[in-house]
């Protein structure tokens, strides 16, 4: 189950990045990443695409300008946090 939702957040974070964000994360997880966001001072997560990278930098992704687009170890390492916090 964890592995398919990982597989489904990378999936849909790339192809469709404009999704709503509640389709994949419960209100508690996007509170959390609400305040990651303000500590970041990174864009909120209102849409899929935001919501994947801010659980990927959550995990340890530095979102570089010219850094490929987050994986699983990232996702994995950020949900796991995330899942700690909420």
């Amino acid at each position: 189950m964890i592995a398919w939702r990982l597989a489904a957040h990378t999936h849909l974070g790339r192809r469709t990045p404009g999704l709503d964000a509640a389709l994949m994360f419960s209100e508690a997880e996007l509170a959390e990443l609400g305040n990651f966001a303000k500590i970041r001072r990174a864009r909120r997560s209102e849409t899929l695409g935001d919501a994947m990278m801010l659980a990927a930098m959550l995990g340890g992704f530095l979102n570089r300008k010219n850094d490929r687009p987050p994986g699983h170890q990232f996702l994995w390492d950020g949900q796991f946090r995330l899942a700690q916090q909420a």
